[in-house]
């Protein structure tokens, strides 16, 4: 899809959002902030992603699911920008653990990480991005922590608490000034039991008190100030035991104050200056995510100015509003949430009241507007045991992260309870308060206002792009012809492009998995065959620091039961022998003669998956350290052993290439970062080294080379079916997960359909739905029921 097709699309969507009133008379300069804000939203369209996990923590040796959902322009309508999304693993210590790549189909993606068994207990973090978002700031990334707990540890991992506490203050509108009465909200940084509920005193250097206030839940407390240039201003916990500087005031300016609790209907603007200029006249503008929502000028009557802002101009969600000077120069800003959300009807029924362990359940999901019209959309469903997980620990989904907290900038704790009542007046003055605490906005309005957008440095990907250089010899090719020969999803493909004077070629757009061979193939003009060589350097990826904008999920939580649940699992999988990573490929036989092609792969391991993060960790001392299910290693340092379930290996494939090695000296000295896939035959017929390694290569001659930087194949979750008995279903069944459906559609009528078997113990399972309709709207949803032995308990 051509860019210029891509911002039509978007441009097309906007049609649909609700219409704006001007209440200035100055149409030229509304015309003025329109045109420049429609100019900034089609040179750099904003795009989103949020992953949707099947549960909120993890235990080591599991298995993490995840949807990935993008979005689009201001009404997050499904993107129609990036076909590709980067999904990072990332360690407490910042450090990157694993990158996947992942094909994006109708603004979805599907992914996985295989969670190793010596991960230990620790807060680990997920990031996810497209290329296009990387023109923005790092902290608009989508980035989740994420607890793993190792069993066998003890316990979980706990937040330490600490003595140190810092504090914050932030004016509303962005200045305190000299004269002018401002809002001011302060915000402690520390542990919970130092931040919350904590009574402040706001003192001048004359030791006088100007105010006392409570700190809320979230650390916030706002008080008022009339600042003057004579006196210093400090905030001091009641104890006396810590003392905060305020920011000086600025001696001229313009304060502002935005309430956006006393009305159902309007926000009350109220601006003051210390300009005593007659007639002087400044400019209110709202805008939403890039979107002109409203507009007016604002009269100075004795240095104080009011607007009232019709509610319904807005958008759900975040809103700016920004005052401007009379020479059009932004003075202040505030941050106000609209909670104003679209209604969906989503229901979830299940065929049966009551269910018996090992019971097959349909789910029927139906989605429809307030007015009963079918919503078709795009959705995924986690089904878990509850008394294993405790899954009501998630605290965003696809609302607060779509409308909230891909908005602003920095840690929000639970943001989803902000939408569990929208009339909850407490809840949204703590909104309200933490909203004077996060400005951000993803532009800078002078160059906005002034037209200086650049062009955007990274693209929106529509496949992936591969670089280098066509080379006979060391002579580049020129005016050659490049070509890409592969599948996906079973289908051939095929791409070709032309060298330049240099020998270099750009092939984009292509599509292609990293475990299917994909070739390039290079030909000059006369039809020979030469070296292609892939630059692998060209892509260089974002950086990981602290602007992560992530939220920590390390809460006290019930979790002493469920890790002796872990264990009994674990327990029972060594007795049942059922090991993950271990594929029964049966049994084969090997007829005719020598020539017969052999090496069916009984062991196979694919490093992905191990997710090895140590560069000087080698390849034996992964396999010495029992990552790897049934290898085992016996010897000295002079001479070792490798069997695989009792087994002797000798001849062993990394990566596709066949080695034989009776003392194994290559697995000491490989860097294990370095390993894809390691793999061993065993009880089969094999030819020669040699032979192997032109089974494996299939091109030696370096005329073609194996296409590296494919997509992640994500896995399919592997879910029993029990309407036939098989000898294997006597292994008990404890599962954590019951289920997971990546991705449900509903069609024409609103409707999907899914269908599972339920595990042995008696519990309640919950059922968590999230997604994103056809029309921007993302969706949640919860339903539960119970399971019972037939005995009746």
């Amino acid at each position: 899809m051509g860019w210029t097709l891509i911002r039509y699309l978007i441009a097309i969507a906007l049609i649909f959002i609700l219409p704006l009133s001007v209440s200035a008379q100055n149409i030229d300069a509304f015309d003025r902030v329109e045109k420049a804000l429609d100019d900034y939203r089609s040179i750099y369209p904003i795009e989103k992603v949020y992953l949707h996990f099947d549960r909120p923590y993890y235990y080591s040796g599991d298995d993490m699911w995840f949807t990935a959902y993008l979005a689009a322009g201001p009404t997050h309508q499904p993107s129609p920008m990036s076909k590709v999304v980067y999904v990072e693993l990332i360690s407490e210590s910042d450090s990157l653990l694993k990158r996947i790549k992942l094909p994006v189909e109708e603004s979805v993606a599907k992914g996985d990480f295989k969670i190793p068994q010596f991960f230990e207990s620790g807060n680990y973090k997920i990031r996810a991005y497209t290329n296009w978002m990387r023109n923005f700031d790092h902290g608009l990334f989508f980035s989740r922590d994420i607890v793993i707990i190792r069993p066998y540890d003890g316990e979980a991992p706990v937040v330490e608490e600490t003595a140190e506490i810092s504090l914050r203050a932030y004016p509303e509108g962005g200045d305190l000034v000299a004269g002018l009465r401002s809002k001011v909200a302060v915000k402690l940084f520390g542990s919970p039991n130092a931040t919350q509920n904590q009574q402040l005193v706001v003192v001048d250097n004359q030791g006088n008190t100007i105010s006392k206030f409570l700190t809320n839940n979230d650390g916030i407390g706002v008080f008022e100030l009339v600042p003057t240039n004579s006196s210093e201003y400090f905030v001091q916990l009641a104890n006396k035991s810590n003392r905060f500087p305020l920011p000086k005031p600025l001696e001229q300016g313009y304060s502002l104050s935005v309430d956006n609790l006393a009305s159902k209907d309007f926000l009350n603007v109220t601006a003051l200056t210390t300009d005593l200029q007659r007639r002087l006249r400044g400019y209110v503008v709202v805008q939403s995510r890039n979107i002109l929502r409203h507009f007016a000028e604002v009269a100075f009557i004795a240095r104080k100015g009011f607007v009232e802002i019709p509610k319904h101009d807005l958008l759900p969600g975040v809103n700016h509003v920004t005052l401007f000077d009379s020479k059009w120069r932004p003075v202040a800003e505030r941050l106000v949430f609209l909670n104003d959300l679209p209604t969906l009807d989503v229901r979830i029924t299940t065929d049966k009241r009551e269910y018996f362990a090992r019971d097959s359940t349909i789910l029927t999901l139906e989605v429809t507007d307030v007015e009963g019209n079918p919503v078709e959309g795009a959705f995924s469903v986690s089904v878990v045991d509850s008394a294993q997980v405790n899954a009501h620990l998630s605290k965003e989904d696809i609302l607060s992260n779509l409308l909230l907290t891909s908005e602003i900038k920095g840690y929000l704790h639970n943001p989803s309870r902000f939408f569990s009542d929208p009339n909850d007046q407490k809840l949204s003055e703590a909104l309200d308060r933490i909203l004077m605490t996060h400005g951000w906005r993803r532009f800078k309005w002078q160059n906005v206002l002034n037209g200086q957008s650049t062009v955007p440095e990274f693209t929106a990907e529509q496949g992936i792009m591969v670089k280098g250089q066509f080379l006979r010899g060391e002579r580049p090719v020129v005016n050659g012809s490049v070509s890409h020969i592969g599948s996906y999803h079973g289908r051939p493909s095929f791409a070709s492009t032309s060298t330049s004077n240099d020998g270099l070629f750009e092939l984009d757009s292509l599509y292609f998995f990293e475990d299917e061979e994909n070739f390039l193939e290079g030909k000059t003009a006369r039809g020979r065959k030469a070296n292609v060589t892939i630059d692998s350097t060209w892509q260089r990826f974002p950086g990981i620091g602290q602007d992560l904008n992530s939220y920590n999920q390390l809460d006290t939580f019930f979790i002493k039961d469920h890790i002796e649940k872990s264990k009994e699992r674990e327990y029972l999988k060594s007795l049942y022998d059922v090991a993950d990573g271990v594929r029964d490929l049966g049994e084969y036989v090997v007829e005719g003669t020598r020539k017969t092609r052999s090496g069916f792969e009984v062991f196979q391991y694919d490093f992905d998956e191990i997710l090895v993060f140590s560069q000087y960790t080698t390849l034996f001392q992964v396999l010495q350290r029992g990552t790897v299910q049934g290898v085992t290693i016996e010897g000295d340092a002079h001479y070792r052993r490798l069997f695989y379930w009792g087994s002797q290996v000798e001849n062993y494939y990394i990566d596709g290439v066949g080695y034989r090695d009776s003392t194994h000296a290559r697995l000491m000295h490989m860097p294990a970062w370095q390993v894809k896939r390691f793999s061993a035959p065993a009880n089969v017929v094999t030819r020669t080294e040699e032979e192997l390694l032109k089974f494996y290569k299939a091109i030696g001659d370096k005329r073609v080379s194996v296409l590296p930087g494919g997509f992640y194949r994500a896995r399919e979750y592997f879910s029993p079916d029990y309407s036939t008995p098989k000898p294997e279903h006597d292994v008990p069944d404890k599962r954590i997960l019951v289920h997971w459906e990546p991705l449900i559609r509903t069609d024409s009528s609103g409707k999907a359909t899914i269908k599972y078997f339920n595990a042995d113990m008696p519990t309640t399972i919950t059922i968590a739905l999230e997604g994103l309709t056809d029309t921007g709207t993302p969706t949640v949803a919860q339903r539960s029921y119970t399971v019972r032995f037939k005995d009746g308990n």
